[in-house]
């Protein structure tokens, strides 16, 4: 429990803290009994964690092209690093493992997990294992950066309730990034999923570009329907899709390369390739 004329350094000293650690300010102007204080604090604990610290409209980074998705394992972190690999191509590039609660983009690059790993001359790798690593991230400006932020939060409860720091970090970094990317798969949960996040889109997200990708897209009547119903949801925001391709896929990942070093010619790289050109022409 601190002051709030000590407000400025607690906030400092926090981002070394614990992320389960809550922090009351009292004024102390005011004499405060234990009963008292003890009785403030649950009464805080127990209000909801409204999250005020969204970054303003307009605050945002053209550079940044973050890579989200929905649950059960689109595909985030493949269309993440491949993604990262077309536009190293033509730009400097940085890819930015931000999902905290599954850091493994360096298991699936064969990279170290601290600091910044070169993966080519044009293409590097950095974790956001702390608070310096995040504050580094906003403060390098001399590459395109591709942020794998991972699934969203459920919007409706953990955004508004979840005190983690990494639920907080990810919201952050998603409305700071001007150019999203939003994954999801042939799944009915997904197109629920979806529909959180409009609304979210909606109310939060005005000034960022959205680009959808439909990704393991099968020949099943089922996946037709789940595309159709997409199409009708999102309207006419640009949508990409990927086909199912399995074993291009584990074969990228068992020698930890991209789609283009083994198997530049498929229709799942070819489809990703338009899905960059697009995004660079859009920024």
């Amino acid at each position: 429990i601190f002051d709030e004329a000590f407000q400025d350094c607690v906030n400092q000293k926090s981002r070394k803290r614990d992320s389960q650690l809550a922090l009351l300010l009292l004024q102390s102007s005011m004499n405060w009994t234990d009963e008292e204080i003890v009785r403030t604090a649950h009464d805080a604990l127990r209000q909801p964690s409204i999250i005020n610290s969204l970054p303003r409209r307009g605050e945002t980074r053209a550079d940044w092209f973050a890579v989200i998705g929905t649950s059960g394992s689109p595909g985030i972190s493949s269309m993440a690093i491949n993604i990262a690999a077309d536009f190293s191509q033509r730009f400097a590039t940085q890819i930015i493992d931000a999902d905290q609660r599954n850091q493994d983009l360096h298991v699936l690059l064969g990279a170290r997990r601290e600091g910044r790993s070169g993966l080519t001359s044009s293409l590097s790798l950095q974790t956001i294992a702390s608070e310096e690593d995040r504050l580094s991230l906003e403060e390098y400006q001399s590459r395109i950066s591709v942020l794998d932020i991972g699934e969203t939060p459920k919007f409706r409860s953990e955004m508004f309730s979840d005190r983690r720091s990494d639920i907080r970090n990810s919201i952050d970094l998603l409305v700071q990034s001007q150019n999203l990317i939003y994954v999801l798969h042939p799944e009915n949960r997904a197109l629920f999923e979806l529909d959180s996040f409009l609304n979210f889109a909606k109310e939060e997200l005005s000034r960022n570009r959205i680009t959808f990708v439909f990704n393991k897209m099968g020949n099943s009547t089922r996946h037709k329907g789940i595309l159709r119903s997409l199409k009708n949801q999102i309207s006419d925001q640009p949508l990409f899709v990927v086909p199912r391709d399995y074993a291009l896929f584990d074969r990228a990942q068992a020698r930890f390369a991209t789609l283009g070093e083994v198997g530049a010619r498929t229709s799942a790289k070819r489809a990703i390739s338009q899905l960059s050109i697009y995004l660079v022409n859009s920024m």
